[in-house]
C-alpha cells in the first residue's frame, strides 16, 4: 500500500470505491443554503429587530438579499440548467424540480420585493422621526406601526421563500437520516 492510497476504516485499504453521484456537490450546496436560510429565519422570528441590523449591514457581509440572490443563482446555474449534474442522477426528480421553477420564482420575487420595500421604509424612518413636532405621539405610534407592519411582511415573505425552498429540497436533495439505537428503540416502543 502506498501513502497516497485511500484507506477505509482503521487503516484498511479501500477495496471498493464509494460511488459519488454527479450532483453530490450541488446537493450539498443546496442543503447548506437551506441551513443558512433556516438559521436566518430563526433569528428574525426570535428577534424581529435583527432584520433591521441585517439590512443595514448587508453591504458588509452575507445579507438577506445576497443570500436570496445566491440561492437564485445556484438554482439557475446548477439545478435548472439543461446540463445540470442533478439531471444525470435522477431525471424524474430533476424534471419535477424544473416544473416548480415558476412557482419558486414567484416566492423569490415576493421575498426580494418585501426586503427592498422594508429597507426603504427602514431608511426613511429616521427622517420621519426628525420631522415630527414635539408632542406628536399619535403620529409617532402610527409611523412605528407602519415600520413594524413592513418588518412583519418582510419576515413573512422570507419565511415563505424558505419554506418553498426547503420543501423543494426534500425531493431533490434529501438529507439522509441516521437514527441511533436509542432512537430506534424509542420509535419501536422498546427500551
Amino acid at each position: 500500500m502506498t501513502a497516497d492510497e485511500p484507506t477505509w476504516p482503521a487503516g484498511q485499504p479501500n477495496r471498493t470505491a464509494i460511488s459519488v453521484s454527479p450532483g453530490a456537490d450541488v446537493r450539498a450546496g443546496l442543503r447548506a443554503a437551506d441551513e443558512r436560510l433556516r438559521a436566518m429565519l430563526l433569528t428574525y422570528e426570535e428577534r424581529p429587530g435583527e432584520i433591521d441590523e441585517a439590512l443595514g449591514a448587508a453591504a458588509a457581509g452575507a445579507g438577506i438579499e445576497r443570500t436570496l440572490t445566491g440561492i437564485f443563482r445556484l438554482l439557475q446555474e446548477q439545478v435548472y440548467a439543461d446540463d445540470s449534474p442533478l439531471r444525470l442522477d435522477d431525471q424524474d426528480a430533476w424534471e419535477a424540480f424544473r416544473w416548480q421553477r415558476e412557482e419558486f420564482l414567484g416566492f423569490y420575487a415576493s421575498a426580494l420585493a418585501a426586503v427592498e420595500t422594508y429597507r426603504e421604509v427602514l431608511q426613511a424612518h429616521p427622517e420621519v422621526l426628525r420631522k415630527l413636532r414635539p408632542g406628536s405621539l399619535k403620529r409617532l405610534r402610527s409611523d412605528v406601526h407602519v415600520l413594524i407592519g413592513e418588518r412583519t411582511a418582510c419576515v413573512a415573505a422570507f419565511r415563505e421563500f424558505q419554506a418553498k425552498f426547503s420543501s423543494m429540497l426534500t425531493v431533490l436533495a434529501p438529507v439522509p437520516r441516521m437514527l441511533s439505537f436509542g432512537t430506534n428503540a424509542a420509535i419501536s416502543g422498546g427500551s
